[in-house]
């Protein structure tokens, strides 16, 4: 979710901050800023190039998928089951500087450069096997869920959200049949809804107690709600998990925390972690931000990051890194160029912290 006071601290802050981290950084062949999706394996690399070229890269092999506007800004997301790239392609990246511009979505089938456009709007993700994707268009309001297999089979979902222009919805898919996402009502709360895509029909179940409320929802083996607070007057995060069988939200959280996390959850690294960024306050009040794993079994967090003022988490194959500048600091996985590790965990925090 994009808003604009995390924004402006997003980019206001590093002016300030000059962490230096023990981190290792992945480094690649060519330039990392070009660089959009790199496998475990290293045998193929999605890149793209100023010419506003996005090319494909195997075994010494380079074939180009598309070539659009110069300087076109590409985004790939690749889930574990590696089936199909979901892309957004924004053309105007750089002369058109909108926080709601539609990009150009486009499928790509995993390993090749095989392409075709599929929609216009905001990528949110691919579901079930990649079997379905999802996208958001902000100026309609209008999700749509679409079949990788039939593009005859497509879903459109009109949101509630006038209050928030920026606002974009979590989506994951239980089945075939049924879908959970977030919204905002007209009153400006957010919450988690059930779309059953046989019957066209969408209830609410769950909806948060306050105003300036965030929520993120995750799926792995099995579903996740974040809830955190935006503001000081609504400070607190917690973790639950959602009953699979009848998607109902456990009242126990299995985190919390007094304050408002970051968040930025990942569920999908490995079964027994969760991934997010974490605001701790230390005994001067000097409040700091960084990546923690929360162990589901032991019930406790650990930051595993050393920046200081962590913003976000990217999840590329089995790779977790942390962006921060001008680098992306290795969080979970190896670099293959460099055969580095990953900082080794410190600082365990409280049980539940």
């Amino acid at each position: 979710m994009v808003y604009i006071f995390r924004i402006f601290l997003i980019f206001l802050f590093p002016l300030f901050c000059f962490a230096k981290s023990e981190l290792p950084i992945l480094t690649t062949k060519q330039d990392i800023k070009n660089i959009r999706f790199i496998s475990e394996d290293g045998k193929f690399t999605y890149y793209q190039r100023g010419n506003g070229s996005l090319q494909f890269s195997t075994n010494y092999e380079v074939k180009e998928v598309i070539k659009l506007k110069a300087q076109t800004h590409f985004n790939l997301l690749v889930t574990p089951d590696k089936k199909h790239v979901l892309v957004e392609a924004y053309e105007t990246f750089h002369d058109y500087l909108a926080a709601r511009s539609n990009a150009k979505i486009y499928l790509i089938k995993y390993g090749t450069a095989s392409i075709q456009e599929v929609g216009e709007g905001k990528m949110i993700g691919l579901h079930l096997n990649d079997q379905w994707f999802s996208y958001y268009n902000s100026f309609t309001h209008e999700l749509i869920l679409q079949s990788t297999l039939s593009s005859s089979l497509k879903h459109t979902i009109q949101l509630a959200n006038l209050r928030n222009p920026y606002f974009s919805p979590e989506v994951i898919m239980i089945d075939n049949d049924t879908i959970l996402y977030t919204d905002i009502n007209k009153e400006g709360i957010p919450g988690v809804l059930r779309y059953k895509l046989n019957a066209s029909k969408v209830d609410l179940i769950y909806k948060s107690e306050h105003l300036n409320t965030a929520l993120e929802i995750c799926l792995s083996d099995k579903a996740y709600l974040m809830s955190y607070g935006l503001d000081p007057l609504f400070k607190g995060t917690t973790i639950s998990k959602i009953d699979l069988k009848n998607l109902n939200i456990s009242k126990k959280p299995i985190y919390t925390s007094a304050e408002n996390d970051i968040g930025n959850l990942i569920c999908q690294l490995d079964k027994e972690n969760l991934y997010f960024i974490k605001t701790t306050r230390e005994a001067d009040g000097k409040i700091t931000y960084d990546a923690a794993e929360f162990n589901l079994e032991k019930k406790r967090s650990q930051k595993i990051s050393d920046i200081l003022f962590a913003s976000s988490l990217i999840k590329m194959d089995k790779l977790l890194l942390l962006p921060y500048q001008d680098k992306f600091y290795i969080l979970k996985g190896k670099n293959i160029s460099t055969e580095t590790d990953r900082l080794l965990q410190t600082n365990e925090a409280k049980a539940g912290q």
